[in-house]
């Protein structure tokens, strides 16, 4: 039996004895999530989950009766599309889910679970921003911001600026923002959106926005995100997300509403 095989099922059996919450179990989860062999299934590589979102489905090999599909080429494919993945190992074990920004995490960071070091793990600290105090703003680095991150963020932007009347036309953009704060010179920096609650015709279709950046953003930037714009922003103040991508060399992102054939 092949390593990648061999890894397969390792990783079913790390999934039936799973402890999500414990970051050891995580990062092991991952380890063997990229290295595990997979069913290649042409016909329906793609399922739409019960978010309304597309995942790609990760069907785990346990032998070479079934074609099999190279790791890289499906979660590139999964992230083109800006879908998460769903691990399907079988034999009665319950499948695993990972959301987009998961499977960015993981080809960007190598790990769903990647934790920033020194002050950068740190919750944002938003009474910095009260009472007037100055504000650096600039363009996020892909050190910071890595461009498939931004691509993925551009993409969930993308289809709810196309529905949504008050942001039809509007660019989806970021900045990057850090206070000047004469207490905490290691202030780490925060991202912040061109999106406005007042964007929105309830305040449920916000929360709804919101939850979909989570889902979409790799979790240690979007413990990044301060919040969405305010009036204390100017318009220039945001860069384009299309600006990042393009620079990059990255695809530009499919047209709002086109899905994944699957």
């Amino acid at each position: 039996m092949d390593q990648n095989l061999s890894q397969s099922l390792l990783l079913a059996k790390h999934l039936r004895a799973r402890k999500p919450l414990d970051p050891r179990w995580v990062n092991k989860l991952d380890e063997l999530f990229i290295h595990a062999a997979y069913q290649y299934t042409s016909d329906r590589p793609f399922l739409i989950g019960p978010d309304g979102l597309p995942y790609f489905g990760f069907h785990l090999a346990r032998d070479r009766s079934v074609p099999l599909i190279e790791f890289q080429e499906a979660i590139d494919a999964a992230i083109h599309w800006g879908s998460g993945g769903v691990i399907y190992p079988g034999a009665g074990i319950e499948e695993w889910v990972y959301s987009p920004g998961d499977l960015v995490s993981l080809a960007a960071c190598g790990s769903s679970a990647f934790q920033w070091s020194d002050d950068w793990g740190k919750e944002p600290i938003f009474t910095d921003y009260e009472g007037g105090a100055m504000i650096n703003v600039g363009c996020p680095t892909p050190e910071f911001l890595p461009p498939l991150a931004a691509r993925s963020l551009e993409m969930a932007m993308h289809n709810v600026f196309a529905a949504e009347p008050k942001l039809e036309g509007r660019v989806p953009s970021i900045a990057l923002t850090r206070p000047v704060s004469r207490t905490n010179p290691k202030q780490a920096s925060e991202l912040v959106l061109n999106v406005y609650a007042t964007d929105f015709e309830t305040v449920e279709k916000f929360q709804s926005f919101q939850m979909l950046v989570s889902r979409f953003l790799p979790a240690h930037l979007y413990r990044r995100l301060m919040g969405f714009g305010s009036d204390s922003f100017s318009d220039d103040s945001f860069t384009p997300l299309d600006k990042l991508i393009r620079d990059a060399g990255l695809e530009p992102v499919p047209d709002a509403g086109e899905r994944p054939i699957g």
